[in-house]
């Protein structure tokens, strides 16, 4: 990861805000409040965080802010396990807002880019899911198609090849609590990221081009 803290250190970063009771109120991601807040870019430091809130005075965003913090950070470490992999290469270009790496698959000989999206399993999808743990992959299509509809709805909005990792509490139904789960994650998607293929992707076409995506099901 290309900033100054370890994977481990990270995880207890993000570990410090799931002790405080999540809530989201059903606000939409916007742009003017993405602007204001924008220092989560800047520091994986739950404290300092906490600090730009007060001095900033953005209390009446915080929940926002730190939800928006946890799920950046988290997204670049889950992004940093993909890239541990052999056939696995980082974006380039930082600005790229439809790909965050590319895939090299050794059967087709070619290199996919993806754009990646940790998401938490939409509340619409849960009941029939837990009910069927054992086999997610009749749900990839159908949840492709939500997440592509539903989600981004501000500056990455787009139809580009993408890869969705899942969580899924099973048991508490928390499953926003597992983007802290860092060693966790790096278990379960290096060990799909072994089987992985592109022809595996789920496929559509989108304006005359074909679209590749997949889906890594976490379950806890």
């Amino acid at each position: 990861m290309h900033y100054n803290i370890s994977f481990k250190n990270l995880e207890r970063e993000l570990k410090k805000r799931i002790v405080i009771p999540y809530n989201w109120k059903g606000k939409k991601q916007n742009n003017n409040d993405d602007k204001r807040s924008n220092f989560i870019y800047k520091s994986p430091f739950f404290e300092y965080i906490q600090k730009k809130i007060k001095t900033e005075n953005l209390n009446f965003l915080s929940d926002y802010i730190l939800n928006r913090w946890y799920n950046y950070w988290s997204a670049k470490a889950v992004e940093s396990i993909f890239v541990q992999h052999k056939n696995i290469t980082a974006e380039s270009d930082v600005h790229n807002k439809y790909s965050d790496f590319s895939i090299y698959d050794e059967n087709l000989k070619k290199h996919v880019k993806f754009d990646h999206k940790t998401t938490v399993l939409p509340k619409c999808f849960e009941q029939e899911v837990l009910d069927n743990l054992e086999n997610l992959q009749i749900f990839n299509k159908k949840i492709i198609e939500w997440l592509y509809k539903n989600q981004s709805q501000e500056g990455r909005k787009h139809w580009e090849n993408r890869f969705f990792v899942i969580l899924i509490d099973s048991k508490n139904k928390q499953h926003w609590k597992l983007k802290s789960e860092l060693v966790f994650l790096h278990n379960k998607i290096s060990l799909y990221l072994k089987k992985f293929s592109i022809t595996d992707c789920v496929t559509f076409f989108y304006n005359d081009k074909e679209i590749y995506c997949s889906v890594c099901w976490i379950v806890k």
